[in-house]
């Protein structure tokens, strides 16, 4: 069992790594759910996200977060990638969500809704016959 001190002491270690601010540490990574997760070809879906923000109060000198905007949502299902929409955060929570349909392109089985250039976000979603 550790004592109080050791962690107080690893607490106050972490808290000085280089390149480690108090801002960062308050920034969560973004997030995003599709909702129904089940849906058929020609059906709407919501795609949400958060904390969609290009960097954190700190990060790059300045005072302000900032939104990210023009993220590309697309649907990906085996070599298949169709563009969906783009959404941008906004408020608070740095938010966004968009109602798009299942692509004809998709097939019955497992596919995946993506955001990013480099799909840095993806979340499954089962295409019904």
């Amino acid at each position: 069992m550790r004592s109080p001190a050791g962690w107080v002491l690893a607490v106050v270690v972490l808290a000085l790594l280089p390149g480690c601010t108090g801002a960062q540490a308050s920034c969560a990574a973004p997030e995003m759910s599709v909702a129904p997760s089940q849906a058929r070809v020609g059906d709407q879906v919501v795609v949400t996200m958060a904390r969609l923000q290009e960097s954190c109060s700190g990060d790059d000198g300045s005072d302000e977060d900032r939104p990210l905007t023009e993220v590309p949502v697309s649907f990906v299902q085996g070599g298949t990638r169709v563009p969906l929409a783009r959404v941008a955060g906004r408020g608070d929570g740095f938010a966004g969500s968009i109602t798009v349909p299942v692509p004809a392109q998709a097939v019955p089985g497992a596919a995946l809704v993506t955001a990013g250039d480099t799909d840095w976000l993806t979340v499954p979603l089962t295409v019904l016959p």
